[in-house]
């Protein structure tokens, strides 16, 4: 009796394309609450966007500028400049939450739905924004 024996090999492209599926097909960061208004997946690393609204810097334990203005269907990135502090950018109602981020890191997200969106860091409850989105 001869057995085979199969091996299935999975490239590490392979294995990101199919996450990245899945996170499209209604994963992680499709919320489909009042808030998150079925906001599209959101981003860690250096990301990069030509519909982008204006950006928040991460400094001297505050979101700058505090408030930010975005039209719907536009993307705002975070950039973390605080050397030696652990920040997060966390959604008070829960839409969205780049984890914890480390100096020179960056977290995007994209705004689906016309609103006014509180958010703070999770570490440091008093540092505190708002992104405005407009229809």
């Amino acid at each position: 009796m001869r057995r085979t024996l199969t091996i299935l090999v999975l490239t590490a492209g392979a294995v990101l394309a199919a996450g990245g599926a899945a996170e499209g097909a209604g994963g992680r960061g499709d919320y489909g609450g009042p808030y998150g208004g079925g906001a599209e997946p959101t981003t860690r690393g250096n990301a990069a966007s030509g519909d982008a609204a204006g950006g928040v810097r991460i400094e001297g334990f505050a979101f700058a500028p505090a408030t930010v203005d975005a039209k719907v269907g536009q993307e705002v990135t975070w950039e973390h400049r605080d050397a030696g502090a652990t920040h997060t950018v966390t959604a008070v109602d829960g839409a969205f939450d780049s984890g914890k981020l480390a100096e020179g890191e960056q977290f995007s997200h994209r705004f689906r739905t016309a609103g006014s969106f509180a958010y703070r860091c999770a570490i440091h409850p008093d540092m505190r924004g708002t992104v405005q989105v407009a229809g």
